[in-house]
């Protein structure tokens, strides 16, 4: 093995390899999206089994290999209990989680960006917030830092800046708003000006400290779909994430 260093890492996702063996994706704070072969953790009585365990948060010592970096030890710094043992949180959580995995380059950093993923299943963890509203603030912060952040201020077809009116749409082929005079296309996503509002008021709280929650069932159910639907037209694939949350949506809540 080559040489050896030390980083603090949230995991992503795992999948078992050879016997006793699993390949991990974690984010980390120095290199980004890394994977690495964490060997026999597989074991019940492993060291290091709660090192790899999806959304946590640990300090680990990886060493260089020729393909992928290997774990060699670890100490685990939050395990997200209320996360793993909530069904709704679980699932916001992963939801966020896969979409870092299909957006992140390997070996890239994104100091930031780890920074509010961290928050987010802090806040997850540890607040009562309706977990929609952290995921739908973390995620356009997201967009902002890689660079994707939709335009929201003004008309795509004509300039003009929004203003009171009812009738805008959002196009995810233009990325922006489209106004009440311009004609559109079928699969633009029609958004009231409260859900916008909301959607602004999001992407700028403070995910340090407690939320308190104003908006309506109606908006959070609207940006609920409409950040689903932005995700894959942005990665141009299919979040399944997206469409088991689609789908739970539905079950527990079809008023949405």
């Amino acid at each position: 093995m080559g040489a050896k260093y030390v980083t603090k890492a949230i995991m992503l996702w795992g999948r078992p390899y050879g016997e006793a063996d699993r390949i991990l994706t974690a984010f980390t704070k120095e290199r980004g999206r890394v994977d690495f072969l964490a060997r026999g953790v597989r074991k019940m009585q492993a060291k290091n089994r709660a090192l790899v365990q999806p959304l946590t948060y640990s300090e680990i010592e990886l060493a260089e290999g020729k393909g992928l970096d290997v774990l060699t030890q670890g100490v685990l710094i939050e395990g997200f209990m209320r996360i793993h043992q909530d069904f709704d949180r679980m699932i916001y959580a992963g939801f966020l989680g896969e979409f870092l995995m299909q957006v992140l380059p390997l070996q890239e950093p994104y100091v930031e960006l780890c920074y509010q993923f961290l928050q987010a299943l802090n806040h997850l963890d540890k607040r009562e917030t309706d977990p929609r509203v952290v995921a739908v603030s973390f995620l356009m912060k997201s967009l902002t830092l890689l660079g994707y952040q939709p335009d929201l201020a003004g008309c795509q077809e004509c300039g003009s800046p929004l203003d009171s009116r009812d009738g805008y749409r959002y196009s995810f082929s233009q990325g922006g708003m489209i106004c009440p005079d311009c004609p559109g296309e079928s699969g633009d996503f029609r958004m009231t000006l409260p859900a916008l509002a909301a959607l602004g008021e999001m992407e700028h709280l403070d995910l340090r400290r407690p939320v308190e929650i104003s908006w309506v069932e109606a908006d959070l159910c609207l940006l609920e779909t409409f950040m689903t639907r932005l995700l894959e037209s942005i990665m141009e694939t299919e979040h399944r994430s997206a469409r088991f949350l689609s789908r739970f949506r539905e079950m527990r809540r079809p008023e949405c």
